[in-house]
Formats: structure tokens, C-alpha cells, sequence
């Protein structure tokens, strides 16, 4: 749908295409790349951050449709979600701590919700 719009294919349908060769991403990655742009100092970097947060729940609550039928490789743990929380306390946008208080809220809901995000992951 997406790349009938503006000629680009969405992430998921790329990750997803059949016998491709892409390295597929999974929390790890996701999770180090959110990392990174809390640590950075773009006054922008808590919204990449949250971004790619979103990005790995639409995915993970996507249809299953990959090779094993499920993007349970994506599933946001509690290191993606402090990572996000980190970068919103440092930003200086206005609103940015009800951001972060707010994502500790949908943490907790989707850990409850889903019953199974690895809040005691190492």
C-alpha cells in the first residue's frame, strides 16, 4: 500500500519478501540502534528514538507472516523501552517528561496485555 503511494516499500514488507538474502532485524538490533540516539545529543533524538520504538510494536503486532509465522524477533524488551524513557528525560522539548512517564504507562500495559515482555531480561 505504501509503495503504491509514494513508490517505497514499508519496512515490513521488506523484511518479509521471500527467498532475499536481508539480514533480518530482531530486539537486539532494534534495541542498539534506539540506544544510540539517546545517547546522541540531536535535540531530535528521543523522536528517533520513540520511532523505532513504534516501529518494533507495529511490527511485532503485525500479521505473521514471516518465515517462522511470527515477529516475536522484534519484541520490544525492557531495554528498549528505558532507552526511549532515557532519551525522552534528556531531551529538552517541552512535554517531554509526560512522554516519558507516558511510556512507562504503555510499558507496563503491554507487558500486562501481552504477557510477555521480558522485563527481567539481562
Amino acid at each position: 500500500k505504501q509503495e503504491e503511494q509514494d513508490g517505497t516499500s514499508s519496512p515490513s514488507s521488506e523484511y518479509t519478501k521471500k527467498n532475499n538474502n536481508m539480514i533480518i532485524p530482531n530486539t537486539i538490533s532494534f534495541t542498539n540502534a534506539i540506544t544510540a540516539w539517546a545517547r546522541c545529543t540531536r535535540k531530535d533524538s528521543a523522536k528517533h528514538a520513540q520511532a523505532l520504538l513504534d516501529q518494533m510494536l507495529h511490527l511485532y503486532s503485525s500479521p505473521k507472516n514471516n518465515i517462522d509465522g511470527k515477529w516475536d524477533h522484534v519484541k520490544p524488551n525492557k531495554i528498549s523501552y528505558n532507552s526511549v524513557i532515557t532519551a525522552w528525560a534528556r531531551s529538552n522539548e517541552r512535554g517531554s517528561a509526560r512522554k516519558a512517564e507516558e511510556l512507562l504507562r504503555n510499558m507496563y500495559d503491554f507487558y500486562n496485555n501481552d504477557s510477555g515482555l521480558d522485563i527481567h531480561c539481562k
